[in-house]
This record gives C-alpha cells, structure tokens and sequence, in this order.
C-alpha cells in the first residue's frame, strides 16, 4: 500500500500586501519548461492595460535570453531579475507581493506555489496535473492553459481587487488546513498510528 504525503509550509504571519503598483513574483529556474518567457510575452501583452511589476527570482541557462526577450519586448521597466535568493529572501519577497504566476508546462508539487499561497498571494498556474491537485479553478487560485489564457487571468487579477483577495484568502486557507507542517505531521502521525494497529 502507498499512501501520499505531500510537503509541508511554514505558515508566515498574515501580512496583506499593500502596493500603489501591484506586484507580481515568479520564483524557480530558468530553464525552457518553466515557460517564463510566456510570463514575459503576457506581460508585454498587458502592460497598456494595467499597472504592474513582475520579479522574477531564480538562476538558469535561459537567463540570459530571458533578460534579451525582456528587452526585446520593451519591458525592462516593469520587470526585474533577480537572481538566485535565499530562503529568508524568498520569504521576505513573497510578503511583499501581491500574485504569484507559475507557467510550468511540467511539474511537481511545487515548493514555490505552496510558500506563496501561504503569504496571501492570489496564484496563476499552468493547467497541469500537480497544479490541478492543490487549486480549484477560480476558488483558491487561476488555472491557464495557453498564452491568452494567461493574459486574461492576469488582467482579472490585476484589475478586480475583491478577486484578487479572496483568491489570496482561499489560497492561504488551503495551506493552512492541508499544507501547513501541524497538518503535515498529523497526517504522518496518524499513519503511524494506523500501521501500529494493523
């Protein structure tokens, strides 16, 4: 018999993000099936139409083509790299951020998604099964499939604030009631329980 435990978050202090510019983060590697370059594309896409700034924190082989598209794309101004961050700086990051995007077309259950949703951010991720397994649609986070579908979410998020915080709300409430280190170690305490009386 297998039974699937998933990681567990620290649950930060609730901090409400409270940005004249709403802030977006992208947190991970810089490699080709993150798809950061379609976040890039989105946000060239929009930027007439909202007012935003994307971070993106991580290292990777495609950096230095993603700093050259973000050029490309006239976006230099509304998106900073960042470069490999420590734990407390991640931390320190996803507090003062509004939306966390995940545009991976492959993935697992993401250390990165579950540590946003625990700091209040209202999350986009790529309609992909590990995704699919923590967020409902439009209840505790957007799913997107392709590059319109992306830019129609963010423009959601970015532009209808009482979405935007109960996504947020829901988002922090499903890691504290299923994600967070005590429900964790219920979980495998119960297990273990289990296994003693079998």
């Amino acid at each position: 018999r297998i039974k699937h435990i998933p990681n567990g978050v620290y649950i930060p202090k609730k901090i409400t993000a409270n940005n004249q510019t709403l802030k977006i983060s992208y947190i991970g590697r810089l490699i080709k099936r993150k798809r950061v370059d379609m976040l890039l594309k989105a946000m060239a896409n929009i930027r007439d139409q909202e007012e935003f700034h994307l971070t993106i924190a991580g290292g990777g082989v495609e950096e230095p083509n993603l700093k050259s598209l973000a050029k490309d794309l006239n976006i230099k101004d509304i998106c900073s790299f960042h470069g490999e961050l420590s734990h407390s700086e991640v931390t320190e990051l996803l507090n003062q951020t509004d939306i966390f995007v995940l545009p991976s077309d492959s993935e697992g259950m993401s250390n990165a998604l579950l540590e946003a949703m625990a700091s209040n951010n209202a999350v986009i991720v790529s309609d992909i099964t590990a995704n699919r397994q923590l967020i409902n649609h439009t209840e505790n986070g957007l799913l997107f499939s392709d590059l319109e579908d992306l830019e129609k979410a963010l423009c959601l998020i970015l532009s209808d604030s009482k979405t935007r915080i109960n996504l947020a709300n829901q988002a922090r409430v499903t890691i504290e009631e299923g994600y967070s280190f005590k429900a964790i170690t219920d979980i495998y305490i119960n297990l273990y329980k289990e296994i003693c009386l079998t």
